[in-house]
């Protein structure tokens, strides 16, 4: 009796053994999994925080539970980064104008993302652990002069096109990300009740002058001070909130315009380029990357590379 008593006190000892290195790998491994490339099985699930720092995970078919990751800044990029230049700070600002369907042919279509693509390239930076910036969070990390630890990101929306508030606004707001819009204030094509409920659920409406000129080719002093200085006062008076940023209508600017932004107490300002790669001492000219209606070229240009997608050739 006392030999069959221990063959089972053996027995209920193996199977507990067995129980604790499932139950210790079911709870490890998914987190190993989660800090570098969640798997495909993962659903996402917005934080209800407003916070927009870390992005949580449900729990997936198998009930295992996926941490966010929010030290990720040199993981899992779908295209090698090119080398990042010296005494530089890393954030992708990337640039839009009219999210709706693509004209069939023509220069203007280079200027479209349709909104189904447009939702692809939210959802791919929610995947990625990817935080959108505000003007004063992006030149708060450009004070620094290092790169963020989270990737992070700056999407900025030119001209107000009134498609940018009736498809952009909704799908930032789904996937929990701030967008930018530069919006000249002489021309309004999203109106002020509109501005004003962007405004109050997160986005940022800043200034692209008041009639989007050339600047460059501005050689009045007054009529500068209104594309500059103006715009800024006009929109804040619609949105409440002070504007810390200035894209040139165009990306043309010289030595006085740049004195004149200065002057008018913008943060920083934005041209056009082909870098992510920014310096403090370069605040008021900064590189912004255009985007197109093309998953492929968009992962590029988080990694830094631009080039005329493919896609576009025909």
């Amino acid at each position: 009796m006392k030999e069959y008593f221990k063959i089972l006190v053996s027995i209920v000892c193996l199977i507990g053994a067995i129980f604790e290195v499932i139950f210790t790998e079911v709870t490890t491994v998914p987190i190993a999994i989660s800090k570098r490339n969640p798997i495909n099985s993962i659903k996402e699930i917005p934080l209800n925080t407003g916070d927009n720092t870390v992005y949580d995970f449900s729990a997936d078919e198998l009930g295992l539970i996926y941490l966010p990751n929010n030290d990720n800044f040199d993981q899992d990029y779908d295209y090698e980064p090119v080398a990042q230049a010296n005494h530089t700070v890393r954030i992708p600002v990337l640039t839009y104008h009219q999210i709706a369907a693509l004209p069939k042919a023509g220069i203007a279509r280079d200027y479209f993302v349709s909104p189904e693509i447009f939702e692809q390239q939210l959802q791919y930076l929610r995947l990625k652990n990817y935080k959108t910036l505000t003007p004063q969070e992006f030149f708060a990390q450009l004070s620094k002069g290092e790169n963020p630890i989270q990737k992070s990101i700056m999407l900025t929306f030119d001209d107000g096109n009134n498609n940018n508030y009736k498809n952009a606004f909704p799908l930032l707001v789904k996937y929990g990300f701030v967008g930018v819009f530069y919006i000249s204030s002489g021309n309004l094509a999203i109106n002020k009740t509109a501005l004003q409920e962007m405004a109050n659920a997160g986005m940022i409406i800043d200034s692209h002058g008041r009639n989007h000129l050339d600047l460059t080719k501005v050689t009045n002093s007054d009529t500068l001070w209104s594309e500059i200085v103006g715009s800024k006062q006009a929109l804040q008076s619609i949105t409440g909130h002070t504007i810390y940023s200035f894209t040139y209508a165009g990306c043309g600017y010289n030595g006085n315009v740049v004195g004149v932004v200065k002057s008018a107490g913008y943060l920083i300002a934005f041209s056009c380029g082909k870098s992510i790669d920014h310096k403090s001492s370069s605040r008021y000219a900064l590189s912004r990357m255009h985007v197109y209606n093309d998953m492929e070229d968009f992962k590029k240009l988080l990694s830094g590379t631009w080039d005329y997608p493919a896609s576009y050739s025909n």
